[in-house]
């Protein structure tokens, strides 16, 4: 036994940082794809702002709830310069329709008062005139 320990011990010292080396790429290429496949798959809808957290070490983070199918969602975000923060305020949300606890704010995209209810399956675009550049947010990946 100690003959394989010592045997994988210099495997380690030889070539471990080649492997953590194929490890972190190959991680960083399945984040991306997932990311990818995430975009792919979104829907919109209308989310209600709920308020704020703030963690010491990356700040504030905005509280939401949104909901899909007749399930109630909530989803936890960073602020965008500008937003309206008010309790209740109804902005975009983006979420992967195949798990809608995976879901994004766009606190700069408001929805009209015109449009009451978003359909129980959400949109696959907002129903009004949003510039692309909105809506790219979390996508600085694609």
């Amino acid at each position: 036994m100690n003959e394989s320990l010592n045997a994988l011990w210099h495997w380690l010292r030889t070539y471990g940082w080649f492997a953590l080396l194929v490890l972190g790429i190959v991680g960083t290429f399945f984040v991306a794809h997932q990311t990818k496949l995430r975009h792919q798959r979104a829907k919109f809808t209308i989310g209600y702002m709920t308020g704020y957290v703030y963690k010491p070490k990356s700040g504030k983070y905005y509280n939401y709830r949104f909901e899909v199918q007749g399930t109630e969602y909530e989803g936890q975000s960073e602020p965008d310069k500008g937003m309206d923060d008010s309790d209740g305020a109804r902005f975009v949300v983006e979420y992967d329709s195949t798990h809608p606890g995976t879901n994004l704010g766009h606190f700069l995209v408001l929805v009209p008062d015109s449009i009451r209810q978003p359909p129980p399956n959400g949109w696959t675009r907002p129903p009004f005139p949003v510039p692309a550049r909105l809506l790219d947010r979390g996508k600085e990946g694609k």
